[in-house]
């Protein structure tokens, strides 16, 4: 069974090798679930993705919160 996606933001193409998003803050706050801890510090995983076509406002990629959780002794990708 697929997880919901939990979408948090848009973005826009705006040239070849840049997209800018904008993130709704609110949204991810309330993702307590999926933050985790590394060296002290809290993270949250966003992933962007290219949408098919672009919507009625011209947003051509979408941002949503990562929902993977760990394994117990994975180990961070970074």
């Amino acid at each position: 069974m697929e997880k919901e996606k939990i979408y948090c933001g848009t973005g826009r193409q705006k040239f070849e090798n840049m997209v800018e998003i904008t993130i709704n803050l609110t949204a991810i706050g309330k993702q307590k679930d999926h933050y985790f801890e590394h060296n002290g510090e809290k993270y949250i995983k966003l992933k962007v993705a290219k949408r098919k076509e672009a919507d009625k406002f011209g947003h051509t990629h979408y941002v949503e919160v990562d929902t993977y959780k760990k394994s117990e002794g994975e180990k961070l990708p970074f």
